[in-house]
């Protein structure tokens, strides 16, 4: 009985501190932030964007669509466009030769070296050079030394800040660009969408510490689903931006449109085609 007695009183203990914790998060107040690049209508379209063919492509169907891009870093510091997993399949299938091999990541190897091993790879600033004015979703794949300092001195020399949201999986990659660039928007780090996650399970989301200005999140992570209805409700409730994505399918894009979100971002462009008809 006293070992019942102890387990229910501890159950009641923490019970009463997540309902305390719970009630303090919907007591704080809410602030909206306010940014140019969420003026224009929604829902908001993106696209992960290949080739260089893309790009044209998909601004001619929709010319306000936002270009979604994976960079990464090679050993001469110019950023570069590429899938995630493109280059480590490649070192796990031990496509280079044994001379060229320096390691097992995409900033151990030059520019030049990269292009010929992945010919359909192009410079980030190509893309700087010719569309200005673009909005702009830059996710940063690799926690490269002085890639915080690359990215910020790039887009600065484009006078860029205003028209873009800088994403990244790596928490402190987008920690350490927010301390130089405090004013630009920011993503979603794996690191606290999993503690959102996790605090959700709990009922004590409100009382959660959200970074990032726009919520950007797959709508699945290894076949399961992880953004929700009570999630999405809380978002909501703090007036943060919502981007599901990238959707990999058609069946993704029903499932996400069922929510309360601003946009949508589509990895294949077969999809962003057909839900433009919607």
């Amino acid at each position: 009985m006293r070992v019942l007695a102890i387990s229910l009183g501890a159950l009641l203990v923490i019970g009463s501190i997540l309902t305390t914790l719970r009630l303090w998060g919907l007591s704080l107040p809410i602030v909206e932030y306010q940014s140019e690049f969420f003026t224009e209508a929604k829902p908001w379209f993106a696209l992960e964007i290949s080739t260089k063919n893309e790009i044209e492509q998909v601004l001619q169907k929709k010319s306000d669509t936002i270009l979604f891009f994976n960079l990464r870093m090679s050993a001469d510091h110019i950023l570069y466009v590429q899938a995630p997993e493109i280059f480590e399949i490649a070192i796990a299938q031990k496509k280079f030769k044994n001379e060229d091999y320096k390691g097992p990541k995409p900033y151990d190897y030059p520019f030049s070296f990269l292009q010929k091993e992945f010919p359909g790879i192009f410079s980030f600033e190509e893309v700087l050079q010719k569309y200005p004015a673009q909005r702009l979703i830059l996710n940063l794949v690799d926690n490269a030394r002085d890639i915080h300092t690359v990215t910020v001195d790039l887009l600065k020399k484009y006078n860029l800040g205003k028209n873009l949201v800088i994403h990244s999986p790596v928490e402190v990659v987008l920690k350490s660009i927010k301390n130089l660039e405090p004013l630009w928007l920011y993503g979603t780090s794996q690191a606290e969408a999993t503690r959102l996650l996790s605090l959700n399970s709990l009922g004590v989301l409100p009382a959660a510490t959200m970074r990032s200005d726009v919520f950007l999140i797959p709508l699945k992570i290894k076949d399961r689903q992880v953004f929700s209805e009570s999630l999405n409700e809380e978002l909501v409730r703090r007036k943060k931006k919502i981007m599901l994505g990238p959707l990999i399918s058609w069946d993704e894009f029903e499932s996400a449109r069922k929510f309360k979100v601003d946009g949508f971002i589509f990895r294949n462009l077969v999809d962003f085609e057909a839900a433009l008809g919607k």
